[in-house]
């Protein structure tokens, strides 16, 4: 039986998990105990006695709920399938050096990520993360009640990059997909978060404008508001070891990979939760304008064991 051990790691969220193994991963309750951390901290580094394997993975990540493909432009998944989940974080085709929270171009915005560090670089490659949740309760009631109505567009191609020329056709092909299906979707500046029930800051490197205002005026908005969601103490910056891997939540952070370790090679393994589109504070859901979301869809949006 698990007796798992819980550290704060950062005043606006963060904590560190260790007493486990890839075994509890699949007893009963541990999903439980692991959600209900997550709701508080909003982001866990765990750090497991002993490896954890890409089915270990799979199989912890299914009983927090029904997986997105392993990438927004691929059709809707296998869910026995563990190729259709798992996505390569691999710095030889990119290095998600940008505030974002993933897959905000798609209406159904994943809810949970897990990332596991698989090759780490000797110096550098850390990740930051910003707390959403917490820094929308740092704002003033003034500026609350004015983000409270605004809603933003996002874009895939706001951050979008050239594929690379070589290396594993499967990686390029994704991204060739990623490029070619444009996706735009209509989100909520202010969302509620699912877990959690508060309202969270719904930003990123992929809004590009906001309703009812010109470019310039959008493009201030937009950075204002994100200097407040990555202003220091709202966020937490992890220095990995290999094998350790972070559990967040997506509706409440945002993250950056921090590019500082020039042309060493840097993969992580990503395995993403569904979620429901985002809700605003006035009930409104987001609402995809562009393209093809269905990779990130899921028929039942039930936890599976």
């Amino acid at each position: 039986m698990h007796t798992l051990t819980v550290q704060r790691l950062g005043g606006a969220g963060g904590a560190s998990v260790r007493g486990f193994t890839e075994e509890d991963l699949g007893t009963p309750g541990f999903a439980e105990e692991i959600l209900a951390q997550l709701t508080e901290y909003d982001l866990l580094i765990c750090q497991p006695d002993g490896e954890i394997s890409d089915d270990g993975m799979f199989r912890f990540a299914r009983q927090l709920g029904p997986l997105t493909s392993a990438h927004p432009s691929l059709r809707l998944p296998d869910p026995e399938e563990i190729s259709h989940h798992l996505l390569p974080i691999d710095s030889q085709y990119s290095k998600a050096d940008a505030w974002h929270t993933d897959g905000t171009f798609n209406d159904y915005v994943p809810l949970i990520a897990l990332l596991r560090a698989d090759i780490l670089p000797s110096y550098g490659g850390e990740t930051a993360w910003a707390f959403t949740r917490h820094a929308y309760s740092s704002l003033s009631a003034e500026f609350r009640s004015f983000v409270d109505q605004l809603t933003a567009i996002h874009d895939n191609n706001v951050a979008a990059v050239e594929p690379p020329v070589d290396g594993d056709p499967e990686m390029i092909a994704r991204y060739e997909m990623f490029l070619a299906n444009r996706l735009e979707t209509e989100h909520p500046v202010v969302a509620i978060d699912p877990l959690s029930g508060d309202p969270t800051l719904l930003l990123g490197a992929f809004a590009k404008s906001v309703i009812g205002f010109d470019e310039g005026e959008s493009r201030a908005l937009i950075e204002l508001v994100q200097r407040r969601i990555t202003a220091n103490e709202n966020t937490l910056r992890w220095r990995w070891k290999a094998g350790e891997f972070a559990l967040w939540n997506n509706r409440t952070t945002q993250h950056y990979g921090v590019n500082d370790y020039g042309q060493q090679h840097r993969r992580m393994t990503r395995f993403s939760v569904a979620g429901e589109p985002p809700v605003g504070l006035d009930g409104r859901a987001s609402r995809l304008l562009r393209g093809n979301s269905s990779g990130y869809h899921t028929t039942a949006l039930t936890r599976t064991a």
